[in-house]
């Protein structure tokens, strides 16, 4: 039974380690869109 409770430790730790990853990617796409954006408001 440890092991099994081991693997499920280790697979909800990998899910929650790539939901960090997505989420930190998403924020780094959307700032890369807002300063896109400041610098065509800012060209205008």
């Amino acid at each position: 039974m440890p092991a099994l409770e081991v693997m499920v430790v280790v697979m909800v730790a990998a899910m929650v380690d790539t939901a960090g990853v997505m989420v930190v990617d998403m924020v780094a796409s959307v700032a890369a869109m807002v300063e896109c954006m400041a610098e065509l408001l800012s060209i205008v």
